[in-house]
């Protein structure tokens, strides 16, 4: 399956390029593993990207729920389900201020990876309201 396409956002003067990529984990059962990697670049510094990686369970008629904006649980302890698109333009720029904040240094040209952004998950969620 080809890559998709490198889309543009501006964001607080800069420009980036990112796209949101999907794995299937395991056999392919009614319900599935999916790991929904979000990748970004600084403009002119493709050496440098930063990946933002997240698992869920992906449905066999709904697919992967962070594509979609179905609601989902993501943690027993917190009863009010999420609800995120990570293929709409505002959550893409909470998920590049937050690798910002975490220390991506894009300039410095050197990989920056996140495995478990499903910690981050709710707060993506809140700053992009």
């Amino acid at each position: 399956m080809p890559r998709p396409k490198l889309r543009k956002i501006s964001l607080d003067g800069a420009a980036y390029l990112w796209r949101i990529e999907v794995a299937y984990l395991g056999v392919r059962t009614p319900a599935l593993r999916a790991r929904s990697t979000f990748t970004v670049y600084l403009k002119g510094h493709k050496a440098s990207p930063a990946r933002l990686s997240f698992t869920t369970i992906a449905d066999a008629q709904a697919g992967a729920p962070l594509h979609s904006g179905y609601a989902i649980a993501i943690d027993d302890d917190e009863p009010q389900p999420l609800k995120l698109n990570l293929n709409e333009p505002r959550h893409a720029a909470s998920m590049i201020r937050l690798l910002r904040e975490l220390g991506w240094q894009p300039e410095l040209r050197t990989a920056f990876t996140v495995e478990d952004g499903n910690r981050y998950l709710r707060r993506l969620e809140a700053a992009a309201t």
